[in-house]
């Protein structure tokens, strides 16, 4: 869970290029959000968030 307040974690609702070309996520890439983390690979990301608790 750490990895979550690292300052280059996201939550993201599309991607530029790519898959998706600026467009909102498609449901098979995790939409409506999908968390993205700068320095790991997109097969790492978590696709689909259930639950998100603000503190």
């Amino acid at each position: 869970m750490e990895v979550l307040v690292e300052e280059f974690s996201q939550l993201s609702w599309g991607l530029e290029g790519g898959v998706a070309n600026g467009e909102p996520l498609p449901r098979k890439h995790g939409f409506p959000l999908r968390l993205v983390f700068e320095d790991a690979y997109g097969s790492d990301w978590v696709k689909y968030v259930d639950e998100l608790s603000v503190l």
